[in-house]
């Protein structure tokens, strides 16, 4: 799989602000568990994501019958009135704990460990292209609580753009580009806006 060119330096967590409140109450992101397609393809760690990827490839899927990103900001929000966005480096993690899933093919379930792929040392460079297609909505999943101390918070959001349910893929899209603005305001990260197509 090629996200891109570059290493990826940082990781991103969405979570709820009720949930970052018992983060900050543990001293770590805790690990939950993915039972969404039952037992069988069960998921435990922390989900981390990569911006540029989220940004650019978590668009509409006719798998998913409606826009990634939106489903994805719902599914994080919760009944939470905010959203928090967390940034780790990847230099803090154990490369050979993180997995790779694609959206995209979640129904085949098709679930990589990292250490199947190459990797520099310094951050997270996946260069096999055959793995996951470079323009899969990418998910990767940590399999170790992360401390806090190894987290910066790059924005929050409220959710109110996402309270109404719509069925219209563009108006989902608009709510999640509300979203995901609000997010990474003032932030290095907003010039990957532009990749939202």
């Amino acid at each position: 799989m090629k996200i891109a060119s570059n290493n990826i330096e940082n990781l991103y967590h969405l979570t709820s602000l009720d949930n970052f409140k018992r983060i900050k109450q543990y001293g770590c992101i805790m690990m939950t568990t993915d039972k969404s397609f039952g037992k069988s393809s069960e998921l435990t760690g922390v989900f981390l994501l990569d911006i540029a990827n989220l940004i650019k490839n978590w668009q509409f899927s006719p798998q998913w019958s409606g826009h990634l990103g939106y489903k994805l900001l719902k599914h994080v929000a919760g009944n939470s009135d905010e959203i928090v966005c967390l940034k780790i480096p990847t230099s803090k993690l154990k490369q050979q704990d993180l997995y790779i899933r694609s959206q995209n093919n979640l129904f085949d379930y098709l679930y990589r460990k990292k250490g199947d792929t190459q990797h520099a040392i310094n951050g997270l460079n996946i260069s096999d292209a055959d793995v996951i297609p470079s323009k899969d909505a990418v998910e990767f999943v940590y399999e170790h609580t992360i401390a806090l101390k190894d987290v910066e918070i790059t924005g929050k959001s409220k959710t109110t753009p996402l309270k109404l349910y719509d069925f219209d893929n563009f108006k989902q899209k608009i709510s999640a580009m509300t979203v995901f603005d609000n997010l990474l305001k003032d932030k290095p990260e907003a010039k990957l806006l532009n990749l939202y197509i």
